[in-house]
């Protein structure tokens, strides 16, 4: 399993927002560019009763294919206290997945922020 198998995603996404108790159906699921070192893929998540949710995964690459090693924990941790301090302007993190098990690594789950590379 990987966050670069565009057919299975939107599946896996589901089970573990369900698991979490937030369900939710994945409306679309599209790699985009900008993160040659780390697989990202914007998501559209329908809530049941209506509303929308657009967010960012970011996670690694399976090992055959990554470039660098990094860490998606240490990620979070840097992310969720500048996003605390306020002085800095980054997509605050909606969800971390630390179970590799779920998106065969570690995920983060980022508030999408329309923009262009």
């Amino acid at each position: 399993m990987s966050a670069l198998d565009v057919a299975a995603m939107p599946a896996r996404i589901e089970a573990w927002l369900g698991s979490q108790g937030t369900p939710a159906r994945v409306a679309t699921y599209e790699l985009i560019a900008g993160g040659f070192s780390r697989v990202l893929a914007k998501e559209v998540l329908q809530r049941p009763g209506g509303g929308t949710e657009t967010h960012v995964m970011r996670a690694d690459h399976p090992p055959e294919l990554a470039t660098l090693a990094s860490d998606r924990s240490a990620e979070h941790r840097l992310l969720a206290a500048l996003s605390a301090a306020s002085t800095l302007p980054v997509p605050g993190v909606r969800w971390f997945v630390e179970d590799e098990a779920w998106f065969g690594s570690k995920a983060l789950f980022i508030k999408y922020v329309p923009s262009r590379t």
